[in-house]
């Protein structure tokens, strides 16, 4: 068994991660005792559906870029051109998406289902850049400096998730230990790395979560794996292992509501196009609670008709805001 402190002591002394210092579930959801605003890409455009009133008003059009990845302050979000120049990356102002400035990343983004993600704040963007066989994670400012990287062959990053205060979650596997396990990790402070393990995960590298949820409080993980939702502590030495909340074969791209009692999330219609129905859940006291297609959890659209999401280059955002 490997040791909380070792997983940084392992990586920074083989030079593989290096650092810039200067750079019980209801019937009934309720939908009309939501607040904030729901964010979410649907056919290229991106829509604001606005939980209090559950009006929906279309922002704009993602006019053939990757994403939207939003800050966890709810303050910005970002894009960056697919299939083409994928390193240029577009950084907007929300809540009516005004174009803020444009960042080269430095290269290329390797896997177009995690994206280029902003921190709170838009300080820094992460995303695994193209090169080699899977392709370093790499963290760089504003002034485009890289202020973080970790080389594929010490850790390879299959995706992740800022909090609220600035910590990154990181989902990937482990290639300095015997058995190479699946870990998630954290990194508090990104110009000064200290990787800390919160549990190993029983999966493989591609069943492993690509969009990692922090609650708003900075205590609680969501992501989907092998099609169910999990959720557990963030923290050194959590004494949870993670528990299924929500289970089908088809959950993703979980993200919590303001005030952390329910998840939004998308259930797949099909794996391949990553279309699907957004359902809006409370947070179980004895889950796990499967989620039903066309059930009352799905969140209401025009004509009945229900709301989804297209496209696996996009995460959805819930901001009270």
């Amino acid at each position: 068994m490997w040791h909380l402190r070792s997983v940084s002591t392992l990586l920074l002394a083989s030079g593989l991660i290096a650092c810039n210092m200067d750079g019980g579930q209801d019937d009934e959801v309720g939908f009309g005792d939501l607040d904030g605003i729901l964010y979410y890409a649907h056919a290229g455009d991106l829509y604001a559906f606005d939980a209090d009133s559950q009006h929906i008003n279309l922002i704009g059009s993602r006019q053939g870029r990757q994403g939207p990845f939003f800050s966890p302050d709810g303050d910005y979000f970002t894009s960056n051109n697919w299939p083409g120049g994928r390193e240029l990356l577009a950084l907007f102002e929300l809540p009516f998406a005004s174009p803020v400035a444009e960042y080269h990343f430095g290269a290329p983004v390797f896997r177009n289902d995690i994206g280029i993600r902003p921190s709170p704040g838009a300080d820094y963007f992460s995303a695994v850049a193209a090169g080699g066989t899977h392709g370093n994670f790499r963290v760089v400012n504003q002034q485009e400096q890289i202020v973080l990287e970790i080389d594929q062959q010490g850790f390879r990053v299959r995706g992740h998730g800022w909090s609220p205060d600035g910590t990154l979650v990181l989902a990937g596997q482990l290639y300095l230990e015997e058995d190479n396990p699946m870990v998630l990790v954290y990194i508090e402070d990104v110009t000064d790395p200290e990787v800390t393990l919160i549990r190993e995960l029983n999966t493989t590298f591609s069943n492993l979560p690509t969009n990692i949820a922090v609650s708003n409080d900075g205590s609680q993980m969501a992501y989907s794996l092998a099609g169910s939702i999990w959720m557990g502590s963030l923290g050194q030495g959590a004494d949870d292992h993670g528990e299924v909340v929500f289970s089908n074969q088809s959950l993703a791209r979980p993200v919590f509501s303001p005030d952390d009692t329910h998840l939004a999330l998308v259930l797949l219609n099909s794996t391949a196009s990553m279309r699907g129905d957004i359902h809006v859940v409370s947070l179980p006291d004895n889950p796990p609670v499967r989620i039903e297609d066309g059930g009352p959890t799905r969140l209401p659209g025009p004509n009945n008709g229900g709301i989804w999401s297209s496209g696996e280059d996009s995460s959805l955002g819930w901001f009270d805001h």
